[in-house]
């Protein structure tokens, strides 16, 4: 490309990203280059080209500004890629390095990490990284622009607090979010219809519902509400189960229980570990969810801490296996635990 086409093409960079692009590697011309072409490819989604030349940076950084943009970018490659894995490493390193980060260097990573660790039902952490994202925007001016992605995030916190059954903290945010952009989103209205299940407002759950004017988000809120006001949702409520298999579980549990803790006290916890996890996903199995476990000893005790994932149905169904187990084996320990 000619130097026209160069400098138009940073001038695109710099307006899309700001500092990060534009104070990347500032004073070496050489890498200023790699990394502009290195977007050009990676807004072509030509990957195979793009992250040979994102890697080559890591080597030419020079400060930790430049090592940050760089993680930056190689996050915002493997996440248009697809690789959530590989984009959360990069963007927990942007995070940790340390540096005094701008709106556009900041705002991406802690959203996106903040995005990964919701759908990883991670809520805490999600909770945390969205506030980090949100203190960005305190005290700047807000354009109309900045108040819907403000009003998104505020949103998005709301969400992580209805999953984590805080209601309280679930209206404040989904209030502040319409103050920021108080136009019709029929996503925050449906989480509103939620709420107002969950604290058992029929009518105020009904007319938020009819308002929603789309047929099939309608029908979607409508069964999930309704299944909240029977208690019936395992999520929300606490749903009676049978608790037949819990005798074979814990005649199972007898039989390999020393092994099991030798194995432990080995070091070779890992396939105990997923051991556990199989058989509890299967005594659970109405969750649908993979049961994890971390396993901990403490002196001659046993600690397995296995997640509920907020679902109270399941909590309630894990203590009531777990209180059996120590009463029959108090060497072992199990509790549920959300994350």
């Amino acid at each position: 490309m000619n130097q026209e086409e160069y400098k138009n093409l940073r001038d695109m960079h710099t307006k899309a990203f700001g500092d990060t692009f534009a104070k990347a590697f500032e004073g070496n011309e050489e890498a200023q280059s790699i990394l502009t072409v290195a977007l050009l490819y990676l807004s072509r989604q030509d990957f195979d080209k793009a992250k040979p030349q994102l890697e080559m940076l890591e080597s030419i950084a020079e400060n930790f500004f430049d090592e940050a943009s760089m993680w930056y970018f190689s996050g915002l490659c493997f996440e248009i890629m697809g690789n959530q894995k590989e984009m959360a490493h990069c963007y927990e390193k942007v995070l940790n390095s340390g540096v005094n980060l701008t709106v556009s260097l900041a705002f991406f990573p802690y959203y996106r990490t903040a995005k990964l660790c919701q759908k990883a039902s991670q809520a805490k952490k999600a909770v945390y990284y969205f506030s980090k994202s949100l203190e960005f925007f305190q005290g700047r001016n807000v354009t109309p622009v900045t108040a819907k992605a403000v009003s998104q995030m505020l949103y998005d916190v709301a969400t992580v607090y209805l999953y984590m059954h805080d209601y309280e903290n679930c209206e404040k945010f989904l209030n502040l979010s319409q103050n920021y952009d108080d136009g019709k989103n029929l996503q925050r209205d449906y989480v509103k219809a939620t709420l107002q299940a969950v604290k058992g407002n029929v009518e105020k759950c009904n007319l938020i519902i009819k308002s929603l004017q789309h047929p099939t988000l309608e029908a979607s809120c409508l069964k999930t509400t309704q299944a909240i006001l029977k208690g019936t949702d395992l999520h929300y409520c606490i749903v009676p189960q049978d608790r037949d298999n819990f005798e074979d579980f814990l005649t199972g549990f007898e039989e390999n229980r020393e092994l099991m803790k030798n194995q432990i006290s080995e070091g070779n916890s890992k396939a105990i570990v997923q051991s556990l996890s199989n058989v509890l996903s299967a005594v659970f199995n109405y969750v649908n969810r993979v049961i994890e476990c971390e396993i901990q000893m403490n002196n001659d005790i046993v600690i397995v801490k296995c997640k509920n994932y907020y679902i109270r149905t399941l909590k309630k169904e894990q203590e009531a296996l777990f209180s059996q187990i120590y009463e029959q084996f108090p060497d072992w320990n199990f509790l549920s635990v959300e994350e």
